[in-house]
């Protein structure tokens, strides 16, 4: 078994609740690369080193006593505690089983605080606890393969998942927090309020033991979602899943719409006729899961409101991955078609383009 030499030498991970000022104070201090993958926040050289940030908050970075200082500087600022640098090892297999078992066995899954209970008091039992460090609630550690509870509910390893995965797969299945419906329904959108389009909805349907084993797979949503494209989800998602989206497009919006109020009334009147046109399964035994901005579309006795800050319910990693992966299609295409990366710091290139004024209308929303 050979290892690549990993270029970064530390990593950490950043509380939600700091995250966009740390991105926001970090870039001040070097040059900002493009993104190296869609799950990456910021990719910046300081100081002939680099510092990734990706939208999970983990932060993986060069050893380096500058990086170092103005991180703590930032955390110091903000009267929290420096956080603790772990060794970060990219690990690259050669062999064909291991790669197979990359494949079989997530290295992430997400749990609800009830199954994170349960597993943590059975592991205190009947596993080694160690000392768990900063931005983690738990760490356990058998037969040499060490388990990581995080502070976003994700459960993950840092050197194999085999012991661990089937004492997960009980205790989830076990506080299955669907067994009283028998059908699941997610109602969920994504660029209501982003600059880059397209605005997607999508209406997703599953019964609750396959969302169960959904979740057992690894889905979770896009943004804590570790060493595992979104793109590779879909496959397993559709096997289980049933669902129906609808696209709105810069175009669409620019080519109607003036304001804000008008834009507001055309997203409902679109999503209303979307809902109006399919056959909503609603009864006692439903389980409806409604993002907070579509909320008042539908009225029925057992909902769950998502909203955009706090979405800490495993099950939208479904309809996470189904409109990412829509939004992402469509990007790539945008792309292709005006050969400019479509990133929120690259705007600026659509209104350098010969092309500019139809690919303003074409790409962005208008304010």
């Amino acid at each position: 078994m050979k290892k690549n030499k990993s270029k970064f030498k530390s990593c950490f991970l950043l509380p939600k609740m700091i995250k966009d000022d740390f991105c926001e104070y970090i870039q001040k201090f070097g040059k900002i690369n493009p993104p190296s993958s869609e799950y990456q926040i910021l990719n910046i050289d300081i100081n002939n080193s680099s510092i990734l940030i990706y939208q999970s908050g983990i932060v993986i970075l060069e050893k380096n006593p500058k990086i170092e200082e103005i991180i703590n500087i930032f955390y110091n600022r903000h009267k929290l505690q420096q956080p603790e640098f772990e060794t970060y090892i990219e690990k690259n297999y050669n062999e064909k089983t291991n790669i197979q078992n990359q494949i079989n066995i997530p290295k992430g899954i997400w749990l609800t605080e009830l199954q994170i209970s349960a597993l943590i008091e059975y592991l205190n039992t009947n596993s080694k606890s160690i000392q768990p460090i900063r931005n983690e609630r738990a760490r356990f550690e058998q037969n040499d393969q060490v388990l990581i509870v995080n502070k976003n509910n994700v459960v993950y390893t840092t050197t194999g998942f085999d012991d661990y995965h089937n004492i997960i797969s009980k205790v989830v299945k076990n506080n299955n927090p669907y067994l009283d419906f028998d059908n699941i329904l997610i109602f969920d959108e994504i660029g209501r309020w982003d600059k880059i389009g397209p605005y997607i909805v999508s209406l997703s349907q599953i019964s609750p033991n396959n969302a169960i084993e959904l979740q057992i797979k690894g889905v979770k949503d896009h943004s804590i979602t570790r060493n595992k494209s979104v793109q590779d989800f879909l496959p397993i998602i559709e096997n289980y899943v049933t669902y129906e989206t609808k696209i709105v497009t810069p175009y669409d919006i620019n080519s109607q719409i003036k304001n804000k109020t008008d834009y507001l009334t055309y997203l409902n009147d679109s999503n209303n006729h979307f809902i109006s046109s399919l056959k909503l399964s609603l009864n006692k035994k439903t389980l409806l899961i409604i993002d907070s901005e579509l909320s008042h579309l539908i009225d029925h006795t057992n909902t769950i409101k998502i909203s955009k800050k706090y979405r800490d319910l495993p099950i939208i990693g479904i309809s996470s991955t189904i409109n990412h992966i829509i939004s992402n299609k469509w990007k790539n295409n945008v792309e292709k078609q005006s050969n400019i990366k479509l990133t929120k710091d690259n705007i600026a290139a659509l209104f350098k383009h010969k092309e500019q004024k139809q690919l303003i209308k074409e790409f962005l929303f208008n304010d």
